[in-house]
């Protein structure tokens, strides 16, 4: 977000000197020049109006008129229209595209957010299913290191590593294990009433 708001002042800036620089020479050129009380006169006749002019010429607004006026000398003509396409068309632009691409950033990090928060509750309730497994059965049929290397992080587990599940099927198949089966349907009913 800081960086976001980084270019955009950097945009900004750039924006207002170009609107400084144009300003100077609106002033010099077509300011000092024009009649007094003349059209010309009042949107160039001293840097104020000047800059308000050429932010008016930037943001599109009423700039039609400003151009009318500006239609007697065709190098100030041609001065407004490069300020309107490289300003109006290209620093604006890029300042909503900056702030559009933020956006879009804080909404990916939101939902990557999001989604490790459902994986870490996810990990948390396969780790309390594997302790209760461990309870109820004497084995351990969810292993630590599956979780340890799902989350990179240390599982302390209470159970031992080495327990006859692991020596009879592996690391490899961790719910298939014969005290599941129907012969200890009991135990089986007590550890989903446990569950719930």
């Amino acid at each position: 977000l800081i960086e976001t708001w980084r270019q955009v002042c950097w945009a900004l800036i750039l924006i207002l000197l170009v609107l400084y620089a144009f300003s100077i020479y609106a002033v010099t050129i077509v300011g000092n020049d024009a009649e007094p009380g003349s059209p010309l006169k009042k949107y160039f006749g001293d840097l104020r109006s000047s800059l308000l002019t050429g932010w008016q010429v930037t943001t599109f607004d009423h700039w039609g008129d400003v151009l009318t006026v500006s239609k007697s000398n065709l190098l100030n003509l041609v001065v407004l229209l490069l300020l309107a396409v490289v300003l109006g068309l290209g620093l604006m632009n890029m300042v909503i595209g900056v702030l559009c691409e933020s956006a879009l950033g804080l909404q990916a990090k939101d939902e990557a957010e999001l989604q490790r928060g459902d994986l870490i509750t996810f990990l948390s309730a396969m780790k309390n299913l594997q302790e209760a497994c461990g309870e109820e059965f004497g084995e351990q049929l969810l292993y630590a290191n599956m979780l340890e290397r799902a989350t990179g992080l240390k599982m302390h587990s209470k159970l031992q590593a080495s327990s006859p599940a692991i020596e009879r099927f592996g690391t490899q198949r961790t719910l298939s294990h014969p005290s599941v089966s129907t012969q200890n349907g009991q135990s089986l009913q007590t550890f989903q009433k446990k569950l719930e």
